[in-house]
């Protein structure tokens, strides 16, 4: 039957049963939208709070976090560094 309405429907229209997904979809885009592109230490201590993980365990994780981001880092600028080195040689032999 979903079939036959699809058909006797317009451009544009859209199905009863496509209602369901697309309303799934546009609250997923709209949640997506409203969310803040970070989070301070303590709104993830509050978060960390409502799953019963203590704060020191949420502080820890930040840290290993920062330590993680800082040698990331580290290694993009040693890429960088590398890869200026041997345009320099290449342009020499040039």
């Amino acid at each position: 039957m979903g079939d036959v309405t699809r058909t006797r429907q317009g451009p544009g229209a859209v199905a009863y049963d496509d209602v369901n997904e697309l309303i799934a979809t546009a609250t997923r885009l709209m949640q997506k939208d409203a969310a803040p592109d970070t989070l301070t230490p303590d709104d993830l201590r509050r978060i960390g709070e409502e799953l019963d993980i203590p704060a020191r365990y949420v502080d820890q994780a930040l840290e290993a976090l920062a330590r993680r981001r800082e040698e990331q880092a580290r290694e993009a600028q040693a890429r960088e560094r590398l890869s200026r080195q041997r345009r320099a040689r290449l342009k020499q032999g040039a």
